[in-house]
């Protein structure tokens, strides 16, 4: 089994805490892919340089 990487901090292991799934717009939700904060590009920027989907 390959271990995964965090994809906030790449030093640390994935712990599935899911902190990478919260909202960057509102931190009280989790993220439902509603690209507002694609939107906002003045002050927003992201780099997706790897997409993992749960195994089932």
């Amino acid at each position: 089994m390959a271990v995964s990487f965090c994809v906030l901090e790449d030093t640390k292991k994935c712990n599935e805490c899911g902190e990478c799934d919260i909202c960057d717009v509102n931190r009280k939700k989790k993220c439902d892919n509603c690209m507002e904060c694609i939107f906002d590009m003045e002050s927003r920027f992201i780099k997706i340089d790897d997409v993992k989907k749960k195994k089932q």
